[in-house]
């Protein structure tokens, strides 16, 4: 069976993402995710972005190995180096990381209607000037 693993450097740390085995996605995830919520509660992260730093810190702690932060040291870490983590951890284990698509998918149709709506902005004050 060949490595899907991939290494990467988080804060200094090396890190190996690897695919997702059973026992990672049906008992160790949702444990983390558990922890990681309460956590947030206990730290004071707002009620709307809870579930998005537990299932994100979660999901990559459970699909990596090595030198891997605990929740305390996940939360304080570099956003850039969480985003070379995720973009592992997605090419890795897709499934667990379908949101990222998701989400870029929508940044981008707000983008594109964002310049829409400006270009038409910009129409209507050369209709009235």
């Amino acid at each position: 069976m060949a490595d899907h693993s991939i290494t990467v450097t988080v804060a200094g740390r090396t890190i190996r993402v690897v695919p997702a085995t059973v026992r990672q996605e049906v008992i160790l995830r949702p444990k983390l995710i558990q922890e990681a919520e309460q956590w947030a509660r206990d730290n004071g992260v707002p009620e709307e972005a809870m579930y998005l730093f537990a299932i994100t810190c979660a999901s990559l702690m459970a699909c990596s190995e090595g030198d891997v932060p605990s929740i305390e040291e996940y939360a304080n870490l570099p956003v850039d180096d969480v985003e070379a983590w995720l973009d592992a951890a997605e090419n890795v284990n897709p499934k667990w990381f379908a949101w990222r698509a998701e989400m870029r998918r929508l940044a981008e149709q707000l983008s594109q209607a964002s310049q829409t709506m400006e270009s038409m902005l910009e129409d209507i004050q050369k209709k009235i000037a």
